[in-house]
Order: C-alpha cells, then structure tokens, then sequence
C-alpha cells in the first residue's frame, strides 16, 4: 500500500487501523513505515504517532501533559527531545538500548535526528479519542 502511494506521486499518508491486535502485524506496519519514503501519520485509537527519520525535525503544540513516546525503529543518533519532562540532548537511542518510554510533555514538544528512524506516539490519558490535528 505505501508503495503505491509514492508511486501515485503522494508525499504523505495518514495509516488507520494499522495498530490492530496482532503484535506482529503492529510490527510490520511500523517497519513497512520506516522502509517509506513517506511522511507517516498513524491515526490511533488514543491519540496519533507520527515517523521521523534523520535530518528532520517535528514540533507538537497543545500538548500539556500528553503522554509521549519516542520508540527508535533503527539506531538513531543525534536525538534531541525538547518540551518532555525527562528531556533527550545528542542522544543515541536504538531498538535494543535506550528509548524514550512514557515521557510526559509540556505544551510544546520538539523531536529530531541526526540519523535513523524513529515513531514519536503522542496520547492524551484523559481522552477517548484521538485530537485530529
């Protein structure tokens, strides 16, 4: 499917329904969205998870005390988390080693990588639904 959107010219795709529960099906959709080109959106059931690869930077607002992840799919150095209560400066995170679990943000967040893939997953504890922004 992803690849047939970058076929058809698209730049980026808002995946729904992809966390399901089958854990290995979970897995292949994040690492199916880190082998894209893509810029990834996942619509999840309690909040949106966003992939970020190297050299790019993403800022979250409104986000006062979402709980917030930044799960790496390969080994990402120069990882920089702004806004989050247990802040990340230069670090190297990868899927075997440190990771950034559960943090908690202030109103503004900022993610970015020097290199590597990473899923920053984003979820208000109060709500039901996700925030469509």
């Amino acid at each position: 499917m992803l690849a047939l959107a970058e076929q058809r010219g698209y730049e980026e795709i808002t995946l729904i329904g992809a966390e399901g529960d089958l854990l290995d099906h979970v897995l292949g959709n994040l690492y199916s969205a880190a082998r894209s080109k893509l810029r990834i959106r996942f619509a999840l059931r309690r909040g949106l998870a966003f992939v970020i690869r190297g050299g790019e930077s993403r800022q979250f607002q409104g986000l006062h005390d979402a709980r917030l992840s930044v799960m790496p799919l390969t080994p990402c150095s120069g990882v920089n988390l702004l806004g989050a209560e247990w802040p990340l400066t230069n670090a190297q995170i990868s899927p075997l080693g440190l990771i950034s679990l559960s943090n908690r943000a202030s109103d503004a967040v900022t993610v970015n990588l020097a290199d590597g893939v990473a899923v920053v997953f984003l979820a208000h504890p109060d709500l039901e639904q996700p925030v469509w922004t």
